[in-house]
């Protein structure tokens, strides 16, 4: 794939209000639309082409795809409430294993999701290195979970950390009750920076400014100090 981050859908049918005639006529020509505004990080107007309520509020969208990928799951494209509680999971490692978030409890840690074709996340892998070499003595630990289901994934992922020398751990996530699913992840890369108390306190979707990644964390783990 190109360079842009890999978006994903995943389905979580929920009950979105109708708009009125009445409404639908007063909706402005351009306007944010909600979808794009995480699965691209888009912040620019655009025109207006379909319009949801969801609690009480009134949504716009620049493709009626976008809508309806709203309506799958309008939690996820809503304003992040931070700081909330870190989802448990379970996903797997490598060598088969089940690996438990309850294995980092007590940790800062650096939470990601990627896909092996997205080359925004390989770069940001790569950059999140020195990380944590410098606080991997600090109660902190950087994650990496793979969305993918190719067959040969781990081959995949193996030799990807191998050449680029990635100490840290690169899971996968699982079919039954994928992780990606439980944090709502809409856009990859996807991180989410999770405090000693279990709550995530920063997140980035789809666009990832590394230092401000690096920022966050390093100002987190010094409070503890």
């Amino acid at each position: 794939m190109s360079g842009r981050a890999l978006f994903i859908l995943l389905a979580i049918p929920l009950m979105i209000h109708p708009v009125s005639i009445a409404q639908q006529s007063k909706m402005p020509s351009t306007a944010l639309c909600a979808v794009c505004a995480v699965r691209e990080n888009n912040a620019r107007p655009e025109k207006v082409v379909a319009v949801r309520e969801y609690e009480g509020k009134t949504y716009y969208f620049c493709s009626k795809d976008c809508a309806r990928e709203f309506e799958a799951a309008p939690a996820a494209y809503l304003p992040s409430i931070l700081p909330r509680p870190a989802p448990a999971f379970v996903v797997e490692s490598l060598n088969g294993r089940s690996v438990s978030s309850e294995a980092y409890r007590g940790k800062v840690i650096l939470l990601g999701f990627w896909s092996i074709s997205c080359k925004p996340c390989q770069k940001t892998m790569l950059k999140l290195q020195p990380l944590h070499d410098e606080f991997s003595d600090h109660q902190f630990a950087v994650i990496w979970i793979s969305i993918d289901r190719d067959a040969d994934i781990k081959e995949k992922v193996n030799k990807f950390i191998y050449k680029n020398h990635l100490s840290y751990p690169v899971l996968l996530d699982t079919r039954a009750e994928p992780a990606a699913t439980t944090y709502m992840v809409k856009a990859i890369p996807s991180l989410f920076l999770i405090d000693r108390g279990n709550n995530i306190v920063q997140e980035w979707r789809g666009k990832v400014t590394i230092d401000s990644v690096k920022t966050a964390a390093t100002g987190l783990l010094l409070r503890y100090e």
